[in-house]
């Protein structure tokens, strides 16, 4: 995994491996490349073709958020629904809405994710 790098080409080599180049200049071969790049990224236009019309961005139907905050913020902001001590995720379903928590960094965190169509 390569992270804080930018991805400018893929190569095929004339062995099974990819070559994959990054913005900075350096060279990585693999046999495998998964893009988790964004609907942005290069990887997807890769993988497609610059012209495929999948490339344009389309609205889901729904629109998430995902966030870290202090397991005391937590305690002020969601109360007597926050689950600490158990090592599982909690999720609430309302009409259109999805809320879902769980607890890291040895009770220190809370992380939430809140999803809305």
């Amino acid at each position: 995994m390569h992270t804080k790098k930018k991805l400018t080409d893929v190569q095929d080599s004339k062995h099974v491996e990819l070559i994959l180049i990054f913005e900075e200049g350096t060279r990585h071969s693999t046999d495998a490349l998964i893009g988790a790049d964004s609907i942005f990224g290069f990887v997807r236009s890769h993988v497609l073709g610059t012209d495929h019309p999948a490339l344009k961005p389309q609205f889901a139907g729904f629109w998430d958020c995902r966030f870290l905050v202090s397991i005391e913020k937590a305690r002020e902001l969601i109360g007597q629904y926050l689950k600490e001590g158990e090592e599982r995720q909690y999720g609430w379903v309302g009409d259109g809405a999805f809320f879902l928590h769980d607890i890291l960094d040895n009770g220190k965190l809370c992380k939430a994710s809140l999803a809305d169509s």
